[in-house]
């Protein structure tokens, strides 16, 4: 661990973070690299608080203290990185407000606040050599202190010879003319959501010199910096904990940063006046992953969902965002998948739509050994809402994952009679009847795809088997020569194509040595 790094935060009478992120961010970089720039606070706990923290080596800047400092506290903390650079004294930069902290979602660990995976990805980071952008942010649900959404935020890293300049919310440090930003696992932690009456003193004391916060009709033409905390003003505490916008997706809930500051400070009190006041009910129709119970590891996720880019793909905002509704499993054991079943049970009892939580109902129960129990599921629901897109397709996969093909392909005949634009009908059906061994119908039902998806690569792929099974060598090979043209790129499908055409040339071959070998015994 030989990256000099410095963490540098601005903060203002911040009673309820600012002893838990001085000793977790302490613990991360040293107490000697955290600076620390007070906005005039007035709060006693706050002054003894940093009194107590800068005997122990942290740098605490007691000069900003005016309203237009906080204003230009990309400039500050600017200035300061640029002493950094004048003076090589560290090698990364990162700039945190008092309410953020930092956590990794490791490739093979999973997310977590362990220091050693931290520190690896700092390292990396560095030597790289470019500004990166923390693209992962986890910001905690109100009233909830260990419950998290997945968002979209971004964070800077500074290389610190790099740096130029810094804005005033550290997203997006300026970088050299021709470069472009990194990439990192770290991830930004926002405890965002404070209780409702810390946010609105918060809110007023940031707002105060700028505008009169006690006049509503001031603070609805307010256009100044801090605008978005003019609506505070404007909801009750239950709109707040209940019905803030963005947490649709499913909920993370996360201990980690809990667990580690449990281990510096006592944080019932901390926890108490987090989730005090949280109205009873307000999960009710929220989704929830325990990490503690089943850990999102992303080497575990794309060993368990292979068809899922390695490079490039944020793995867990696809599961956050996609995966957790179509039935994909965290790890590839009987233990995911049991989860996963768990998971879609939990959906089709809080949403009843007639569609979420059967997604990926048919693979998951056929490969628990389950499958009778999913004809009874996919019946009713069909039954219940009627034959759906999604309902149908499942019901037609259960009996294809079963192996019982003749069902099968009965089943995608219904769906293509009532989806006749959907590819899954056409691919799934002519696979069932070629497995059951009805090619004619097989092939037909291939044509007819290709006459409506003409350049689909699965179905291509699979009139190439059929016209193979049937025989029907030289087309075969010919079809499978135009599959390798359409994804030049993918070395996946040359393998395949050159190998089906290397073993449909074998065939070719045996066939005409045996012809040959009977007419000259005749």
């Amino acid at each position: 661990m030989t990256t000099r790094i410095a963490c540098l935060m601005m903060q203002k009478d911040e009673d309820l973070l600012l002893r838990p992120w001085l000793m977790y961010h302490g613990y991360l970089f040293g107490f000697e690299n955290l600076y620390v720039f007070d906005n005039g606070s007035e709060s006693r706990e706050v002054l003894d608080t940093l009194k107590e923290f800068a005997g122990l080596g942290v740098h605490v800047d007691l000069s900003f203290t005016r309203p237009k400092d906080f204003e230009r506290k990309g400039g500050v903390i600017g200035d300061k990185i640029a002493e950094f650079k004048n003076s090589e004294l560290y090698d990364i930069a990162i700039p945190l407000d008092c309410d953020e902290f930092l956590a990794i979602n490791d490739f093979n660990e999973g997310v977590t606040c362990s220091r050693i995976p931290i520190w690896s990805e700092f390292e990396r980071v560095f030597e790289g050599g470019v500004v990166c952008r923390v693209a992962h942010c986890l910001d905690n649900r109100p009233g909830h202190f260990d419950l998290f959404r997945y968002a979209g935020h971004v964070k800077s890293i500074v290389i610190v010879r790099e740096f130029t300049a810094l804005d005033h919310g550290f997203h997006a440090a300026e970088i050299a003319q021709g470069k472009e930003y990194g990439t990192t696992s770290l991830i930004h932690i926002h405890m965002h959501f404070k209780p409702f009456e810390d946010i609105l003193r918060g809110a007023r004391d940031k707002l105060r010199p700028f505008v009169d916060v006690g006049d509503q009709n001031a603070l609805t033409n307010f256009r100044g910096r801090g605008i978005h905390l003019t609506r505070l003003f404007s909801i009750s505490d239950s709109d707040y904990y209940l019905n803030l916008h963005g947490y649709k997706l499913p909920a993370l809930r996360f201990r980690g940063l809990a667990r580690l500051l449990g281990i510096f400070m006592d944080t019932g009190e901390l926890r108490g006046r987090w989730e005090r006041g949280r109205p009873d009910g307000d999960l009710q129709k929220l989704f929830e992953i325990d990490l503690d119970r089943t850990p999102f590891v992303p080497s575990s996720y794309l060993a368990a969902n292979p068809d899922l880019p390695r490079a490039g793909s944020d793995l867990l905002q696809h599961f956050v965002e996609h995966g957790y509704y179509e039935g994909r499993p965290l790890e590839p054991t009987n233990d995911g998948l049991a989860e996963v079943a768990e998971r879609l049970a939990c959906m089709r009892e809080r949403r009843r739509d007639g569609s979420l939580g059967y997604r990926g109902l048919a693979l998951t129960l056929s490969r628990l050994g389950r499958a009778t129990e999913g004809e009874t599921i996919l019946a009713k629901a069909l039954k219940q809402y009627g034959y759906k897109e999604g309902l149908m397709r499942e019901h037609a996969l259960l009996a294809e994952y079963d192996e019982r093909f003749d069902e099968a392909a009965s089943r995608w005949s219904l769906f293509r009679d009532r989806f006749p634009d959907k590819v899954d009908g056409f691919y799934h059906g002519a696979m069932a009847n070629l497995q059951s061994g009805k090619l004619t119908e097989a092939e037909d039902i291939a044509l007819e795809g290709l006459a409506r998806f003409p350049v689909h690569l699965d179905l291509s792929i699979q009139h190439a088997k059929i016209l193979t099974e049937q025989g029907k060598w030289a087309r075969a090979q010919a079809l499978w020569g135009a599959i390798s043209l359409l994804d030049p790129e993918n070395q996946q499908l040359q393998e395949m194509a050159g190998a089906a055409i290397v073993d449909l040339r074998s065939q070719q071959s045996s066939k005409r040595a045996s012809t040959y070998g009977n007419t000259k015994a005749d």
